[in-house]
């Protein structure tokens, strides 16, 4: 049972996929051409039981055994190549787009017909409850002389499609020590010794095969076989083939093999549930607190304390109603005799405003996102060496599950303005927020609650691959393997900028990150273990991706007027009751940050066959349909993540209302509380704010000369 590989495993399968090995395959051939390539029956892949294409041996059959919903011709998944899964959507224009894709290597043979048929070529996706199955398949046979005329081989494989080329023995063992050489290379000096050795006796055992049908199709060519032969190729293409040597007529038949490819993919329905990075299980988990009062930021503690050792020490509270007449000296004017109804007067209405800084405070949500994909590549090699006989069918098949996982971490920046006003009679007061993504250094996440083991250098973002990945072949005589790999990767480190180690700004509201596509060449996913001498393969993750935001929020909980306010736009101002006691009280929590997450997952095989002296290499990117997840997932709003403060509490009131000491003067004196800010310490450097989208203009405060009776 193999273990699971990193997202970069899943990318390498694909270029396995392109190597065309060898058996004798069942190639699912009757009268009329067939669109499906089969796996011999001897050859099982060692994929776990709950996969869902690789342990087929038809892909056809497979289908019929699931309730297939919808099946999309070539047709109809260019003219809508938006596929629509339970979570997200698998945009196809990658695939289709693709000029390595079966069914674009198809579209531009038929241009060629003098060197190429095209025997048979199908597309189609088809939607099972799990998921969409991809597939393609095309089947081909070049003309003669289409490969070792060098004007046609240059035209053949401007088509996408290669040629064999001869390879010396030097050539052929130089390759296995040249790192240039990325399909052959093998690093390790004992590994690559048996691989040269395993290569040495398949050349030789492979020659003497061929050597021995060369020697028949001589034969036929200059006995009574030569009427068939005319009869199939002509007087005048039989007379050039005699007149071959042993060599020439080798590579004439390579070049007339019959082809047929057929690669099929699997893309899940569904994110993979309980996600957990491996090597950081708890990071990019988000939780949802129990609705309760958050704890009251410590400022908001000790502007209270303050007032309490003033009023302690016999000071005195400020009083919203009239004063009673035995309190004269809280008076403005000292009273005389009113002389008329004039002399009366109304107390004069308060004019008072004020801005209290809020202090920063950070907040972190998370997300965690995965999914498994399947893939496998079929071809088969079909050489018929005497011309009309002596077929052989040399048989490989790359396959892979992989899954990918990402831990998020996305860290959001709050600060703002309480502003309180009471004019014209009417006492208000509203919430500023300004709020931004940051990317936090690791004193921020201690400043958002996290423990220090998760805190893990101030990392936004982890990527890794799990996947079981294996290739199984078949040459002819004995040369047949099978063999599976189980590699876990982790990315994180190997993915380029804005990403680089795991670092970077998420996107405001309404931005893209840059995108980003690389093909991680570092990363085997079959471990360096699939060199087998004459067939050999590497398979290297790749990936494109970006992230864009559709959203920022954070809950406005007044505590006051019992109200909930979504707070989604920084700088503007939100209201927010104040009591009787002219307190405002209220909590900001739950931040939602809605992404967007943008991925096409793909793989680069490297693969080389040898039949003989005669090699086949493929370099062959392979992109999956592109998936577009909308996060959080299903609709749920996530609101942290675990391990953090979810929300602070602020209870704040204006200054002019703060108790001030006792005086035996006959006005108020001057307050001695210190600066209006909800965290008395003050900063050596203020937190710099964000220019708001909505500034409320801040009237300047004109203060009556001596206090009377309040409003």
């Amino acid at each position: 049972m193999f273990r699971r590989i990193p997202i970069a495993g899943f990318v390498s399968l694909i270029a396995i996929a392109t190597t065309a090995s060898a058996q004798q395959a069942t190639l699912s051939r009757s009268q009329v051409q067939s669109t499906e390539l089969e796996r011999p029956a001897e050859l099982q892949v060692q994929a776990p039981a709950d996969s869902t294409i690789l342990k087929a041996r038809s892909t056809e059959a497979l289908l019929r055994q699931r309730p297939v919903q919808k099946r999309m011709t070539i047709q109809s998944v260019r003219a809508q190549p938006i596929v629509q899964l339970k979570q997200g959507t698998a945009d196809m224009r990658p695939v289709l787009q693709n000029p390595a894709s079966p069914i674009n290597v198809a579209q531009r043979l038929r241009t060629a017909p003098q060197l190429a048929t095209v025997q048979a070529d199908t597309f189609e996706v088809a939607e099972i409850p799990e998921g969409i199955v991809v597939r393609q398949f095309l089947a081909y046979q070049l003309q003669p002389g289409a490969c070792t005329d060098p004007g046609k081989r240059r035209t053949v494989e401007s088509k996408g499609v290669e040629c064999f080329t001869r390879k010396t023995d030097s050539q052929r063992k130089a390759g296995f020590a040249d790192s240039a050489d990325q399909a052959r290379y093998v690093a390790d000096p004992a590994a690559r010794s048996r691989a040269i050795a395993a290569s040495d006796r398949a050349v030789a055992e492979q020659q003497a095969e061929i050597d021995s049908d060369i020697a028949q199709l001589r034969q036929s060519l200059s006995g009574p076989g030569r009427a068939q032969i005319v009869a199939q190729v002509g007087e005048a293409e039989a007379n050039r083939l005699a007149a071959l040597s042993d060599e020439q007529l080798q590579a004439e038949m390579l070049g007339r093999a019959e082809v047929a490819i057929e690669e099929v993919m699997f893309v899940p329905n569904l994110e993979a549930q309980d996600l957990r990075i491996k090597a950081q299980p708890t990071f990019g988990k988000a939780v949802r607190p129990p609705r309760a009062d958050f704890e009251l930021v410590k400022a908001a503690i000790d502007r209270d304390a303050i007032d309490a050792r003033v009023l302690a020490a016999g000071g005195v509270e400020a009083e919203s109603s009239p004063p009673a007449p035995s309190r004269p000296t809280d008076l403005r004017t000292v009273p005389t005799r009113p002389q008329g109804m004039t002399d009366f007067q109304a107390n004069p209405a308060l004019d008072i405003t004020q801005d209290i800084a809020i202090d920063r405070e950070i907040y972190l949500t998370g997300f965690t996102l995965g999914r498994s994909h399947e893939w496998r590549r079929r071809v088969s090699i079909t050489v018929a060496w005497c011309l009309l006989g002596c077929k052989r069918t040399y048989y490989v098949e790359p396959y892979a599950g992989f899954g990918y996982g990402f831990g998020l971490r996305l860290p959001l920046q709050m600060d703002g303005t309480w502003r309180y006003s009471h004019q014209n009679r009417q006492e208000k007061a509203y919430f500023i927020p300004e709020f931004k993504p940051i990317n936090a250094n690791t004193q921020q996440y201690a400043a958002a609650g996290l423990p220090s083991a998760q805190r893990f250098d101030g990392q936004e973002l982890v990527a890794e691959a799990q996947a079981y990945a294996g290739v199984v072949y078949k040459l002819t005589g004995n040369w047949q393997g099978n063999i599976g790999v189980d590699v876990g990767v982790d990315l994180t480190d190997r993915l380029p900028d804005p990403f680089r180690n795991g670092q970077f700004t998420p996107p405001a509201p309404g931005q893209t990150t840059p995108p980003v596509t690389r093909t991680i060449d570092q990363v085997d996913l079959l471990l360096g273990r699939a060199q087998f001498g004459p067939v050999g393969a590497k398979v290297h993750p790749a990936i494109k991706m970006e992230l864009f935001s559709e959203g920022l929020q954070f809950s406005l909980s007044d505590h006051v007027a019992n109200k909930l306010t979504p707070m989604n736009q920084s700088g503007k101002a939100y209201s927010v009751a104040v009591n009787d006691n002219h307190y405002s009280r209220f909590s900001v929590s739950d931040p939602v940050y809605n992404l967007g997450f943008q991925m096409t997952p793909g793989l680069v095989g490297r693969v080389y066959v040898d039949i003989a002296v005669w090699s086949h290499h493929w370099d062959w990117p392979v992109w999956f349909p592109q998936l577009k997840v909308q996060l959080p997932p299903n609709g749920v709003d996530f609101t942290c993540h675990a391990g953090t403060t979810c929300g602070h509490q602020y209870k704040l009131r204006a200054d002019h209302w703060r108790p001030a000491p006792r005086a035996n003067a006959t006005t108020r004196p001057a307050r001695t509380n210190p600066p209006a800010r909800t965290n008395p310490p003050a900063r050596a450097n203020p937190p710099a704010r964000a220019t708001p989208e909505v500034q409320p203009q801040r009237v300047s405060p004109t203060r009556a000369p001596a206090r009377t009776t309040p409003d």
